[in-house]
Order: structure tokens, then C-alpha cells, then sequence
């Protein structure tokens, strides 16, 4: 649907002769959203507006959505979420996250060192919500007023459909031991939240009264210079040795709002692609991935200055 629709307004600025460049323009300073598709025909064939059917509105999502510590991000989940009473058991088997308890604990160990905050909560006795997933929201690089269109981040269990999964990809911002911070690609494979009994007087702490991420991580390994003729980042799958002796993907949990950019992986195919492979499995079955830095202006943009 998407290619449609953007071949069908490439046809329309062709058959007018009009520029395909579409510039910005300086406006008042005045935060408001927008439809960039829309915005641009209204200002270059302000007589065609009505024959484009754009998505739907802008919905600013930071008028009441999760906010990111900077207040940079907007973050929205559905009040109702896709499963509501999950055991970490579950979690496991349904996701296919064998190691989904162990990573919970350790972010909770590693939380309740750093903030002090300790809590009487068993997670491994406890139920849990998940959400397939959420929207995230930006404000222009370009116009910081402009509020662009919500991101939708997918993060759905093996199913008929997608028997690995289908599971988007995102760019965080981790604080490492040494107390800095890094931006690093992970691939979202869980939503989850704790779940307290409504008559229960145990109260939790603030890392764990937010929405989480479970998250397997990649690490990078070749930049834009190594491939001058794709001039892309190069990343790969994480890989860790479990505690069976076992190698797995190295998953981590995280805050939902870590997160602060959408990010597209292209598999690296090398000279033939496997006929067994599809489009619901391609992003499952490969450890290395180009990173799309254009995707779109914001996504080179982010790339290209304060990423790395």
C-alpha cells in the first residue's frame, strides 16, 4: 500500500510538471503536527489537495502519551493490552523467549543497586501484560514544531503468519557501568508490564511501574567507510553463551522510553538467497544487517549527525 501510494503521487507531480524536490520552508515558530504528504501538494498543487487520500490525521501523542525523560519522544499503548495476565512461563513458551525470567532479574538486580529502590515483588511468581505493540513519535529534525506521524513498532509472537515472529527494529539509548551512554540497535520482542492484584497493597517500584522492552541486541560492525558505494552502518546479531551452554541471542530488558528512534535492517542476502526464505522469516533467518540510514530525511538525518 505504501509503494501505491507513493507511486501514485510521484504520477501527479509528473503530470504537472511540478518539482519533485520538496523544500522547507521557514514558518513560525508554533508546535503543530502535520501530514507531509498532504502539506506538501497543499503548497505546490494546492488544486490536487482533494484528490490525494492521505493516513489519517496527526494524533500528537504528547499530549497525553508516555514522554521521554527529555520530553523528546512520545510513546502510545492501547489501555487495553493484547494479554492480560501473562506467568513468565507463558511469556517464555508464547514468545519463544526461553530466557525471558533470568533477564527480568537481572534488570531488576541491576535497578535496585543503582536506584535504591528495592521491592518485596517476586517476578517469578508474578503476571504480567503485553502489548503486540506501540506508537512512537517524534518532533521534526528539520522543524523542531512540526510533529510528524507516530511510528508504529511492532513485536508480535511466532504465529501462522510469521512462524519466527514479527518483530521491529529500534534504536536506544543504554548507560553503560561506566556511567555513559550509548545508542545501540535492538530488535523489540516483548511489551510487558507487571500486573498487581487490585487487592494487594504492594506497591512497585518506578522501574517497574512503567511499560518494558524485552530486547535482543546487535553490535556494530562496519561503518560507512568500510562500504563507501552503500555508505551504510553494518550491524550483527548479539550472541551469548547461556547458562546451559547453550548460544543464544543476548537479550536485555529496558524501559520503554530507551527508546528513540524507529530503524529499518536490510539483510545482508550475500550472492544467493536461500528459496526457503520469505518475507515473514528474512529478518529471523540472517545475523547481519545493513542499517537503512535512507529510509526516509529524518532517518539520514539522525544518522548522519547525532548518531555514532
Amino acid at each position: 500500500q505504501e509503494s501505491m501510494e507513493l507511486f501514485n503521487l510521484y504520477a501527479l507531480f509528473y503530470s504537472r510538471g511540478a518539482s519533485l524536490v520538496n523544500a522547507i520552508r521557514i514558518e513560525d515558530e508554533e508546535v503543530t503536527t502535520v501530514n507531509p504528504v498532504l502539506s506538501w501538494i497543499s503548497r505546490v498543487l494546492p488544486d490536487e489537495t482533494h484528490s490525494v487520500h492521505g493516513p489519517r490525521p496527526v494524533r500528537n501523542h504528547f499530549l497525553k502519551g508516555i514522554l521521554s525523560g527529555d520530553a523528546l519522544t512520545a510513546f502510545h499503548l492501547t489501555s487495553t493490552p493484547d494479554f492480560n495476565a501473562l506467568t513468565p512461563i507463558a511469556i517464555e513458551a508464547k514468545y519463544s523467549l526461553v530466557d525471558f525470567n533470568h533477564v527480568l532479574s537481572q534488570f531488576i538486580n541491576q535497578l535496585s543497586l543503582s536506584t535504591g529502590e528495592h521491592t518485596r515483588w517476586d517476578h517469578g511468581y508474578g503476571r504480567f501484560c503485553t502489548w503486540n505493540k506501540f506508537r512512537l513519535q517524534l518532533h521534526s529534525a528539520f522543524q523542531p514544531r512540526v510533529i510528524m506521524p507516530s511510528r508504529v513498532i511492532q513485536a508480535y509472537p511466532p504465529s501462522d503468519a510469521f512462524p519466527l515472529g514479527n518483530c521491529d527494529t529500534v534504536l536506544i539509548n543504554v548507560t553503560g557501568d561506566d556511567g555513559q551512554s550509548s545508542n545501540r540497535v535492538a530488535q523489540v520482542r516483548l511489551i510487558f508490564q507487571p500486573k498487581i492484584p487490585r487487592a494487594s497493597d504492594l506497591v512497585l517500584p518506578m522501574y517497574l511501574s512503567s511499560p518494558l522492552l524485552y530486547v535482543q541486541f546487535f553490535h556494530f560492525v562496519a561503518n560507512p567507510s568500510d562500504r563507501p558505494e552503500l555508505a551504510m552502518w553494518t550491524v550483527e546479531r548479539t550472541y551469548m553463551i547461556d547458562q546451559r551452554g547453550r548460544r543464544c541471542r543476548c537479550g536485555g530488558v529496558v524501559s520503554l522510553t530507551d527508546v528513540t528512534h524507529a530503524v529499518e535492517l536490510i539483510p545482508e542476502y550475500g550472492n544467493k538467497v536461500d528459496e526457503r526464505i520469505s518475507s515473514a522469516t528474512s529478518s529471523e533467518s540472517y545475523d547481519r544487517f545493513f542499517l537503512n540510514s535512507f529510509a526516509d530525511k529524518e532517518s539520514y538525518h539522525t544518522f548522519s549527525t547525532e548518531f555514532a
